[in-house]
């Protein structure tokens, strides 16, 4: 198996740290924040995301939209949200779905999260309220465009009009597959992948996958904990928290690929091959468990290393309570409006108060007529449905190329996301969609564990060639050697250009 089949054909989780896209990290960049408030402009602020992988980006920059400039009104924002495939964006609204769950108490619902976010086995009320999400999901998506509104916060959130018709019956396929009854055997997918990957290594992978621990991720995230990371290679679990039994196959990683059949009366012929085709070598950690705003109090306390010096260095804390700690901070100030703030050090959850009791999520799968009181009662939901006002979320398919031809988005894009795993597609017409002024984002694939120092350089190099061509400029520019250049790049988590050339 090639390195790129092994990462992963159908990501599911990000390669970078989760970035609020309307703020900028660069005090000499000529892309003001000031262009982002409603004084300086009403029109929308419009972004698209190219194959993101997952949420992150989203839900980061909704829950943290009051900070841009406190007191100031801040545009409306319209996300334009582009995958590689049809199960990606089905998960995608998956995660949307439970980030907006104001029914599950905040404590449970980061859990549950980060759950379906990374695991490959969940538990049995987890598989109950993934079922559950497929048909209320399904619901939403056959809901006429007049009454999608009318749901809860997803459907005021999500905008399905410019999703073809054809796009919309593969989500309801998906969402479909996602009934307890539907056959996916995860173990024996994964190991199928893992013994491909590791070949005549397969019998000693703990001590390839150690190896791969000391020699790359360490190096670039020592917040990840080697047994959190060789527990997630070895069976696929990577959020475990407590005594919970994780028993069950998470449908929500269940994707199809072309393939051709090697034996049978189709042998040769091409079919959707149900699998894993997720990444087995990276892991969900990154997106979420790698950083952190480490300007809140406490929250630096969470990457602190003790015994430095000493040949005994070791964090204090690790990736999965990084994780946890972030999903709860965004959570809580989408829901409540204000910022989350730990009240003791190292205790996550200890800005939650008393009102964020847990509870059972075996019996959360409400009625209609409960779920609609649910929804509409409470200081929480108010706030933030009028934040959810001035959020829109276009899921756009999976053709890129078309979707850059429409004469719509022409110059219509201030922000765009890029990952890695959208920038080889060097599509005509990229340039024609930015706005005057945009950003573009692009991840530099620091957090690609398996990838050489060379091999970096050369993937770094090649984006640096594709936004040339387009005429973008990069504020990451500076005076030093090529060599310190290349260093600085492969030690920053993004990229930054604009069309702008002064």
């Amino acid at each position: 198996m090639s390195l790129v089949n092994a990462i992963g054909l159908h990501n599911m989780w990000g390669f970078s740290p989760a970035k609020n896209l309307l703020k900028s990290d660069h005090a000499s960049s000529s892309l003001k924040q000031k262009q982002w408030h409603s004084s300086f402009d009403e029109k929308p602020i419009n972004i698209l995301l190219l194959n993101p992988c997952d949420i992150r980006h989203i839900i980061k920059t909704i829950s943290e939209i009051e900070d841009i400039n406190e007191n100031v009104k801040v545009r409306p924002v319209h996300f334009y949200l582009v995958e590689n495939c049809t199960e990606v964006l089905a998960r995608d609204l998956l995660l949307l779905q439970i980030f907006l769950d104001f029914k599950v108490p905040i404590r449970q619902r980061a859990t549950l999260f980060l759950e379906i976010f990374g695991n490959t086995l969940v538990q049995e009320k987890t598989e109950a309220y993934i079922e559950n999400a497929g048909r209320t999901l399904i619901d939403f998506l056959c809901e006429s465009d007049e009454n999608a509104g009318s749901l809860n916060l997803l459907g005021q959130l999500v905008d399905f009009s410019l999703l073809k018709f054809r796009d919309r019956d593969l989500l309801e396929q998906v969402f479909q597959g996602w009934d307890s009854l539907t056959d996916f055997n995860v173990v024996e997918l994964r190991d199928h992948r893992l013994r491909n990957y590791y070949a005549d290594r397969y019998d000693c992978r703990a001590n390839v996958l150690d190896w791969d621990y000391q020699t790359r991720v360490k190096k670039v995230a020592s917040i990840i904990h080697q047994k959190q990371y060789r527990d997630w290679r070895l069976n696929g679990i990577a959020f475990e928290y407590g005594d919970c039994n994780y028993t069950k196959p998470n449908r929500s990683c269940a994707s199809f690929l072309e393939g051709v059949m090697k034996s049978g009366e189709n042998r040769g012929t091409k079919q959707q091959v149900k699998g894993y085709w997720l990444d087995i070598l990276v892991g969900p950690f990154v997106a979420f468990g790698v950083d952190s705003n480490r300007d809140k109090p406490l929250v630096d306390n969470l990457f602190r290393i003790i015994n430095e010096g000493t040949g005994c260095a070791q964090h204090r804390h690790h990736s999965v309570e990084v994780a946890t700690y972030n999903i709860v901070d965004m959570m809580y100030e989408f829901q409540h409006k204000t910022q989350y703030d730990m009240k003791q050090e190292g205790e996550i959850y200890s800005g939650l108060g008393d009102n964020e009791s847990t509870v059972n999520l075996s019996a959360e799968i409400l009625s209609d007529e409960e779920e609609h009181d649910n929804q509409e009662g409470g200081f929480s939901n108010v706030a933030s449905k009028e934040k959810v006002r001035d959020i829109t979320l276009y899921p756009l398919g999976t053709d890129i190329k078309t979707i850059l031809r429409k004469k719509k988005f022409q110059g219509f894009f201030d922000v765009i996301f890029a990952s890695q795993q959208s920038t080889h597609l060097k599509c005509e017409g990229f340039s024609n969609v930015l706005a005057s002024n945009a950003k573009i984002i692009i991840e530099t694939g620091k957090y690609v564990f398996p990838l050489t120092s060379a091999q970096q350089d050369n993937l770094l190099e090649n984006v640096n060639v594709w936004v040339a061509d387009m005429g973008l400029r990069n504020i990451d520019s500076t005076e030093s050697s090529k060599e310190e250049y290349k260093h600085h790049l492969r030690n920053r988590d993004f990229l930054y250009f604009t069309n702008n050339t002064n």
